[in-house]
């Protein structure tokens, strides 16, 4: 008999042409929109640019900085340098107009000449450092034990990388990609929408579905759980859509954990029917009125949870923290962007407890007013 109520439910709800519309099809525009307005903004990357210098030989010295700075200045994708060969006049010259960040005297002791502070001349200043550092060392064994110094040079120069790219994260960490967190967030409370139709068709002054089933021989409670587990399967179902489309289709980035991501996302799926459930069976307002307040109460979580504006919910952090703490839409979005930018758990698990308590509330509450209702 559960399976049955349950079976029918499920066809119940995919025939209902406005559930299809707010729950399957809006999202996959909505996330086209959003696509459609940064999604390139995304995908740009920062690419680290050679640094423009001018090196001038002093003296005629021969120095070995010279031979360092032609190795790091060849085209390739480890280059740090674009090298300007010139006389000390003109190098000058070029740094006034900032068309070179630094000049590199080469001589006996190099030395390096800036006129501002800057990414660049931090890099410049930490390179000449270094090499005078190492040049010092070998110059000191050299001296002291010279059956050493092939060895020492192999030691420090092996490893030596001025430009090397790390992943610090699991995924993008794009400040834009919490429009896509909060949109899925948004997908999960839209299970409202079921939760409510669910919730009208047990009670019998709100719907002829209502009536019928309050007269029915199968248990009150099989009925209750077929038609939230019915809700849950098809708003879940219209989440895996997202996803896929999302990823798949539009290639955003939602880094490597999508299993802790679908696991996030169902959890808010119980969450948003359960609250659906729950604003439609309070009270005696109309079927009209509790529509409106369960959508606004939606909206509302996803407002503060970031849909509009993505820097609300960082700002809530700081003014008023307890909101971002019992908004579901506000734990899920901060659930993902936990997985993809910390590589630990614990702040994912905190939020996904925080959402279980949640789910539970709602549940329990739900259950306890149909419960008395259906019973009258």
């Amino acid at each position: 008999m559960f399976f049955h109520l349950l079976k029918y439910k499920i066809k119940q709800l995919f025939r209902n042409r406005e559930t299809s519309l707010w729950v399957f099809i809006f999202p996959l525009l909505l996330g086209t929109l959003f696509y459609l307005g940064f999604g390139n903004l995304m995908k740009e990357t920062e690419r680290f640019e050679p640094i423009p210098i001018a090196a001038v030989s002093v003296q005629n010295t021969d120095s070995p900085l010279t031979q360092v700075i032609r190795e790091l200045s060849q085209e390739n994708e480890n280059q740090l340098f674009t090298v300007t060969w010139t006389s000390e006049k003109k190098a000058t010259q070029l740094l006034k107009k900032k068309k070179v960040d630094g000049i590199f005297y080469l001589k006996k002791k190099p030395s390096l000449t800036i006129l501002e502070n800057g990414l660049n001349q931090s890099i410049l200043n930490s390179f000449l450092t270094q090499y005078l550092s190492q040049s010092y060392v070998l110059q000191q064994i050299g001296t002291e034990h010279p059956e050493q110094l092939s060895q020492a040079t192999s030691q420090l120069f092996s490893d030596v990388s001025f430009n090397k790219e790390i992943s610090v994260s699991q995924g993008s960490t794009n400040c834009l990609i919490q429009y896509f967190y909060a949109l899925i967030a948004m997908v999960c409370l839209y299970g409202s929408i079921l939760g409510q139709d669910a919730s009208f068709s047990i009670q019998p002054h709100l719907s002829p579905m209502g009536a019928r089933k309050n007269v029915a021989p199968a248990h009150k409670l099989k009925i209750i759980l077929a038609d939230f587990l019915a809700c849950v399967i098809v708003n879940y179902l219209s989440i895996l859509l997202l996803f896929f489309y999302l990823i798949v289709i539009l290639e955003i980035d939602f880094g490597s954990r999508i299993p802790q991501a679908l696991l996030v996302s169902l959890v808010g799926s119980i969450i948003g029917v359960s609250l659906g459930i729950l604003t439609g069976s309070i009270g005696k307002w109309s079927r009209s009125t509790k529509e409106g307040f369960s959508m606004a109460v939606c909206m509302l979580c996803c407002f503060l949870g970031g849909l509009m504006i993505n820097t609300l919910p960082n700002i809530l952090s700081h003014t008023a923290p307890w909101i971002n703490r019992i908004n579901p839409a506000t734990l899920i979005s901060d659930s993902f962007y936990s997985l993809n930018v910390y590589t630990d758990y614990s702040r994912y698990y905190k939020n996904l407890v925080s959402m279980l308590l949640i789910a539970v509330i709602f549940c329990l509450g739900s259950y306890l007013i149909l419960r008395r209702k259906t019973a009258d």
